[in-house]
């Protein structure tokens, strides 16, 4: 017996807040041992894995370390799936 089944699996996003490299390199490790990104990096990533940056925000006072704040930013992207009409 064949089962035939409309599939039609939702599109894949995922979403991140990171902190922002100050310096000129792809990342970082900073001295309180997190990781910190370049904008550009992230996005080519993403590109390489085909994930579309659909929304970008920078984010002033992302977080405290210490007595300064961090500044940081979120991205949501998404992967677009072929859709299937069997299973």
């Amino acid at each position: 017996m064949r089962l035939n089944l409309k599939v039609f699996p939702s599109d894949i996003y995922f979403a991140c807040s990171l902190s922002i490299s100050k310096s000129d390199w792809k990342w970082q490790l900073t001295p309180s041992g997190r990781f910190a990104h370049r904008k550009e990096y992230v996005e080519r990533v993403g590109k390489e894995h085909s994930l579309e940056t659909i929304h970008y925000e920078p984010m002033e006072d992302f977080r405290r370390e210490g007595a300064a704040y961090v500044r940081g930013h979120i991205f949501i992207m998404k992967k677009e799936l072929e859709h299937s009409n069997e299973l």
